[in-house]
């Protein structure tokens, strides 16, 4: 089985450094362009660097001070007045500066900047291919590299170097670190499909260039292996890689395959956790929306549910979801504001109630209890012109005295009540049949006879009151 495996090797990460030191570059250019008031090729402002010229052209040079120009085998410099191709008024920055080979931001991996690569592994690791895309005129690189590094290739310039190369002319002029005898180069790649640790030829200096991060736009961040800094995303662990089922199906490169699909940031690896080696699978985002954790929990019960991939058993840790530090000041914001609204409020209640206004204020002539409501009557006549009609009702009159009430004079007597119904059958085209319903109701004569007697009562006094006046 271990035969197979050293078969199948795994496809190098390829580092690219990112700076360079070329004068024709416009990036070094004041304004990014040749200007209009000033003659030939100015390098005044630049001070204690090196650079590296292999042919220019211009109508005068200014040189610095204090500069470091190596001249390569086979330098064309000419000085022209008219011509038209020759480089005049240009004026170079200050940037020209020396970078440290550990700074994991110095470095571009399979040329683009992907954010799931943790910075321990942004540097070059064994089998890894180095690009020095400008070759001699390369930035310099300081630091000492204390390591063993085995590369799979070294692309200088437009060259393959050897290590006869890395040892007689890149270390003499000092582009490479002190410490590059440490480095060689094999031409191997990592022959374990379940892919080979980077870290273990590094150790944390690298964390000691990265700028701490105060602030996420996310609740919890995580710090996975191999990260300088916390991170908003997602991370799926492989543990068990010792199984015979992980080493008989698993591979690094298909999970590489499967994640190109996604839009996060992603990135697999094997890593150590102490000494025990992982595989780790990282999702994150540029601009963190809260994708990336979607992804991570689709791509790991994607995993699980593809024997194909070999893998019987992950660990999913994800940070919070998105959290914007505005949004949280404003909520913040409101609920001190409503509070305060709500206890000057009290307050300002408990002052009236306390107050000589409260006092004075009449509260008998307001009634709290139960009232009669206004009720609302319709009806409906199929007329032409007419449709609901509401009729409003006050419930007023049907209210009558309580101790009244409750003596019911016709309880107890046969029931008088009559009821009549009489059908149109003679109905007006466009008219619908009406039945109508009457009833007799005996507490009208009721009424009548209390009506009566408070009459005959009030008479009574009248006489009393004029026998009075008789008397005197």
């Amino acid at each position: 089985m271990s035969g197979q495996r050293s078969m199948c090797c795994v496809r190098p990460a390829t580092k690219t450094w990112k700076h360079d030191s070329d004068v024709l570059n416009p990036d070094h250019w004041v304004g990014g362009k040749p200007g209009e008031d000033c003659e030939g090729f100015d390098m005044s402002n630049i001070s204690r660097t090196f650079l590296v010229i292999d042919h220019l052209s211009a109508k005068e040079i200014v040189l610095p001070k204090d500069v470091t120009i190596y001249l390569p085998p086979g330098t064309e410099i000419d000085f022209r007045e008219n011509d038209p191709g020759i480089l005049n008024c240009v004026r170079l920055k200050k940037n020209f500066y020396s970078y440290a080979w550990i700074d994991p931001e110095n470095w571009l991996v399979d040329h683009s900047e992907n954010l799931a690569i943790p910075h321990l592994e942004r540097i070059p690791c064994d089998h890894d291919d180095v690009v020095f895309p400008k070759g001699w005129k390369s930035s310099l690189c300081f630091g000492i590299y204390r390591f063993k590094l085995r590369l799979k290739s070294f692309k200088f310039g437009e060259d393959y170097l050897t290590n006869w190369d890395l040892r007689s002319k890149i270390e003499d002029i000092h582009i490479l670190p002190i410490g590059s005898r440490n480095m060689f180069i094999d031409g191997k790649s990592c022959d374990d499909r379940t892919g080979c640790v980077c870290t273990e030829t590094v150790d944390d200096t690298p964390c000691l260039f990265i700028e701490q991060v105060e602030q996420f736009p996310c609740l919890d961040p995580i710090t996975p292996i191999g990260f300088c800094t916390k991170m908003c995303g997602a991370v799926i662990t492989v543990r068990d890689l010792t199984s015979q089922y992980f080493l008989t199906h698993f591979t690094i490169d298909k999970i590489q395959d499967a994640l190109a699909g996604y839009s996060s940031h992603t990135h697999v690896s094997k890593v150590l956790n102490g000494t025990r080696a992982l595989i780790q699978i990282v999702f994150t985002e540029k601009e963190f929306s809260g994708t990336s954790l979607d992804e991570a929990k689709a791509f790991d019960s994607m995993l699980l549910s593809d024997y194909s991939f070999g893998v019987s058993r992950t660990v999913l840790t994800s940070s919070g979801p998105l959290f914007i530090q505005g949004e949280a000041t404003r909520t913040a914001l409101s609920m001190v504001f409503g509070s305060l609204c709500g206890v000057l409020l009290v307050f300002a209640l408990i002052f009236f109630i306390n107050s000589s206004s409260f006092k004075r204020l009449n509260l008998n002539r307001y009634s709290f209890t139960s009232r009669p409501l206004v009720g609302f009557l319709a009806k409906y006549e199929n007329t032409e012109n007419e449709g609901l009609i509401f009729e409003r009702a006050s419930m007023g009159g049907s209210v009558i005295s309580l101790e009244k009430s409750f003596d019911n004079p016709m309880f107890g007597e046969a029931s008088t009540a009559s009821t009549s119904y009489d059908t149109f059958t003679n109905v007006p085209e466009g008219k619908a049949a009406v039945s109508e319903i009457s009833l007799e109701n005996p507490m009208y004569d009721i009424t009548s006879l209390n009506e009566t007697a408070s009459e005959v009562k009030t008479e009574e006094e009248n006489q009393l009151v004029n026998l009075t006046r008789s008397e005197e």
